[in-house]
């Protein structure tokens, strides 16, 4: 499952933080279960809009496009971080798992 699976590159707190930088999933290197209400799968349009903008997220990060990568956090995490170089600082600095993964898998999404 896509957002129930979460590695510890987050807990409770730090799952928003994953959220929020647009990449809801992390069959990287491991996974974490996180309890959540499991309310279905979203809707087509929705899970491909979901997974594409993860994707060019990661694209972003590979090829080091900081102002790119930026552009794919929500909005409170540009607000929080200011600048794509304070942005790319922590995810280098604390996941480089998500800026250099080995591989990615989408599992199935779920809405929870």
């Amino acid at each position: 499952m896509f957002l129930a699976h979460l590695p510890l590159f987050f807990g409770a707190t730090l799952s928003r933080i994953l959220l929020g930088l647009g990449l809801g999933l992390f069959a990287l290197n491991g996974q974490m279960q996180v309890q959540a209400q499991d309310y279905g799968t979203p809707a087509p349009a929705d899970q491909r809009a979901i997974l594409d903008t993860i994707q060019a997220q990661l694209d972003a990060f590979q090829v080091d496009d900081d102002a790119l990568a930026f552009s794919y956090a929500t909005p409170r995490l540009r607000e929080m971080f200011g600048t794509s170089d304070n942005f790319m600082a922590m995810v280098r600095g604390g996941y480089m798992s998500v800026y250099r993964p080995q591989s990615v898998e989408f599992l199935d999404s779920r809405v929870v």
